[in-house]
């Protein structure tokens, strides 16, 4: 079963705005806070997706960093708030890992694992009839922790029902500087390893994207097909899998539309992404 979502900064979440994902038969909606999170979720958007069955998901201030004292417990705090956030709405606290300075992933690892664990046991424990999530996104830059592989470590080390992997597909396209994922193969080893780690529905980002030495610059539509997302529209098809997609291109209710479409027969566009991959590749050489 698939859900189809947009994200969008909290503050462009009108009245009209949701009702248009309603009218678009959009049930999903992932807030982006850019700064500080607020004591309680705004009622407004609570209470209009409420009644437009519109399910409210949740994206964490980019600042997160792990490398002193200090900022270890601004992160914590922050992952704190936000896990409320999300038990408030029985939604998921999406949040990039960020900087781990010149100590490295190893370095931090068990710093970040504690702060994660002990976060979702809290607020679990303070709301216990909530199913609310932590999703550990993978990050578009290099330059910052959060490759597929640093993810799946860390839900496997943390082992809570609570914490899931968010896999944003244009970001690990960008951090491999745009040469995976571009096949059904490779999708279905991305899902192997998910399938390792974490057997509850899953929850992924998705648009195209631009970038540069493996560093992400900017989303793009999903239709640029950088990458793929029909080869991995076939993936969970054929896996039967339960996930919610959100996309976070610049025209993100067009685009899930098209996805919804390409979703009734992910196959018969498989040629349509290649097409794509193949005018890019071709670009790039002239250039």
């Amino acid at each position: 079963m698939a859900t189809f979502g947009v994200s969008g900064l909290s503050s462009t979440a009108t009245d009209g705005f949701l009702r248009s994902l309603a009218d678009s038969s959009i049930i999903a909606f992932e807030a982006g806070f850019s700064s500080a999170l607020p004591e309680s979720f705004p009622s407004t958007i609570k209470s209009l997706c409420k009644e437009l069955s519109i399910h409210l998901n949740l994206h964490l201030p980019f600042f997160f960093s792990w490398s002193d004292q200090l900022r270890i417990n601004q992160s914590k705090r922050i992952l704190a708030e936000g896990a409320r956030l999300a038990a408030e709405v029985n939604g998921v606290a999406v949040f990039h890992l960020g900087y781990a300075g010149n100590l490295g992933f190893e370095g931090v690892r068990s710093v970040i694992t504690s702060a994660i664990r002990e976060t979702a046991e809290h607020v679990a424990s303070m709301n216990p009839s909530s199913q609310f999530f932590l999703g550990i996104e993978t990050s578009g830059k290099i330059s910052e922790l959060g490759s597929l592989e640093e993810i799946i470590d860390l839900v496997g080390d943390i082992s809570s029902m609570r914490v899931i992997p968010v896999i944003d597909w244009s970001h690990l396209y960008a951090r491999a500087n745009g040469r995976f994922p571009r096949s059904i193969p490779d999708y279905r080893q991305v899902m192997a390893k998910l399938e390792s780690v974490s057997s509850q529905d899953f929850y992924f980002h998705g648009s195209g994207i631009e970038f540069k030495n493996s560093q992400e610059k900017r989303h793009l539509s999903a239709k640029t097909c950088l990458p793929p997302l029909p080869h991995l529209l076939r993936v969970l098809e054929e896996g039967g899998y339960r996930y919610t997609l959100i996309v976070e291109s610049p025209t993100a209710i067009e685009d899930v539309l098209w996805l919804k479409d390409v979703c009734k027969d992910p196959s018969a566009w498989i040629e349509f992404a290649e097409r794509k991959m193949r005018e890019v590749a071709q670009q790039a050489t002239l250039d």
